[in-house]
């Protein structure tokens, strides 16, 4: 049966709520660090699910930078893409010298053996779907050219993706079946 981990923000006192937030960030994601843009109410939380060798997460926050930076890289132990999906809100990422705007429905693909750098202006819930580098490479040839080159949900397959991905985070919450969600 599937389970998910959560871990919030909530009631934890502001002073310490930065610190708590990076602790489990990095935990559950990538080594990294947020700087939110109103650290006194900054509130997020982490939902995040594991299905064989991926991982998925819905990561909500409030407006923040996110930066993987070398010394994170250096950390990063199983390096990953992660397909990240806004769902609500918009971000702009950085990497590999691209700029790229999500709005809601959109997504991309982030290297993590590299640096990154993601900007949250407000509100916001993201989805992440890990994938582990010799996965991804069985299907997608070079995915590091795919590095913040933003796939636009209102067209076809995109979209249909876009959905898909929803409604299986939605389903896994639910409690699937592991055989089931692993097939998925």
């Amino acid at each position: 049966m599937s389970s998910v981990g959560l871990y919030s923000t909530d009631g934890i006192e502001p002073s310490r709520r930065m610190a708590y937030w990076n602790d489990r960030a990095s935990e559950c994601i990538v080594p990294l660090v947020s700087d939110a843009t109103d650290v006194d109410s900054f509130r997020g939380s982490i939902r995040q699910g594991v299905i064989g060798d991926l991982t998925l997460a819905e990561v909500y926050s409030e407006a923040q930078i996110v930066r993987h930076t070398g010394a994170h890289v250096a950390r990063t132990k199983v390096p990953l893409f992660f397909v990240q999906l806004q769902v609500e809100g918009e971000c702009i990422e950085l990497q590999n010298g691209r700029e790229t705007r999500l709005v809601s429905g959109d997504f991309t693909l982030c290297d993590s053996s590299r640096k990154f750098e993601t900007v949250f202006r407000g509100p916001n819930r993201m989805l992440l779907l890990g994938i582990p580098f010799r996965r991804l490479r069985q299907y997608v040839v070079d995915p590091e050219r795919l590095a913040a080159v933003p796939t636009r949900s209102e067209t076809g397959l995109s979209g249909f993706f876009s959905s898909f991905l929803i409604n299986y985070w939605a389903e896994y919450q639910r409690g699937m079946e592991t055989a089931a969600a692993e097939r998925c």
